[in-house]
């Protein structure tokens, strides 16, 4: 009978608590009035992180231009109503709020170059979404192209802290042998860097880094040698749940090493931090 190390893994989906999304005002390019009629602008937060979507538009005789769709991760900064949003690919809008959303002017990369926009109204939705339609130039080739492209970006909630010290227990699901202890304890310490988790499991002192998903799940790797079963590769799906107190977390876990191989589920909550 084989008796299976603890646990280590933990692929989480974290689903930590979501704060109110203001739509940000990000979406690129969008040409369609500008959204300011006599309404005083709302003066609240588009400042965050959002996942921005570009249409292109499927009409533009441009030869060489791209009519795959687009998506960027934008990061939105206001001060007083005034925005700009930007990303490492050098995207960049800014303008202002208005009383329906914000009024951008920008560029964006698309098909090796830069397209540039102006005066792109997004629009806030219900729901939180922005959206528009901008029109676009673009120097492509030795042809100046022109379109219109739709814009939709919808913001990514923001990041739980997560750092402490985690105590999980673990309830062996299935596996491929008979193990002599079905359930395993297991103490985690977790460090966090923006959205790059890095957990320490005590017991082996085994390490895994992953990154929180725009969801809140984080997915972790684990590969290392314990002394009395060899080589241990699990993976680890993990959801936080900080709706609580302490904040808590459930995960499964896929697991293997020589001679045996199963699943695991777990739970565990945060007892330090």
């Amino acid at each position: 009978m084989t008796d299976r190390p603890p646990a280590l893994r933990s692929r989480t989906r974290s689903t930590p608590t979501l704060v109110a999304a203001w739509p940000l005002a990000l979406a690129l390019a969008g040409c369609s009035g500008g959204g300011g009629g006599g309404s005083t602008p709302d003066p609240a937060g588009y400042a965050g992180s959002w996942n921005l979507t570009i249409v292109p538009d499927a009409t533009s005789a441009c030869a060489g231009r791209t009519q795959a769709l687009q998506s960027y991760r934008i990061e939105v900064t206001q001060s007083g109503l005034e925005v700009v949003a930007a990303d490492q690919s050098g995207l960049q809008f800014e303008g202002p709020v208005t009383a329906t959303g914000l009024l951008l002017s920008g560029r964006y990369p698309i098909s090796g170059g830069f397209a540039t926009v102006t005066d792109l109204a997004l629009v806030l939705g219900s729901d939180g979404t922005l959206t528009g339609d901008g029109d676009w130039d673009q120097a492509i080739g030795a042809s100046q192209c022109t379109g219109t492209d739709a814009f939709r970006a919808t913001r990514i909630p923001p990041l739980q802290d997560l750092a402490g010290t985690w105590d999980l227990n673990e309830d062996v699901l299935d596996s491929s042998c008979t193990l002599t202890t079905p359930r395993f304890r297991d103490t985690w310490t977790l460090t966090q860097v923006g959205d790059r988790v890095t957990v320490n499991r005590q017991g082996s002192g085994s390490l895994a880094t992953g990154r929180v998903e725009a969801s809140g799940r984080l997915v972790l790797d684990f590969d290392f040698v314990d002394p009395s079963v060899g080589r241990i590769l699990e993976t680890f799906y993990i959801e936080f749940l900080t709706d609580r107190a302490p904040p808590g977390l459930t995960a499964i876990s896929e697991w293997s090493y020589p001679g045996c191989s199963g699943r695991s589920e777990h739970t565990g909550l945060r007892t330090s931090r």
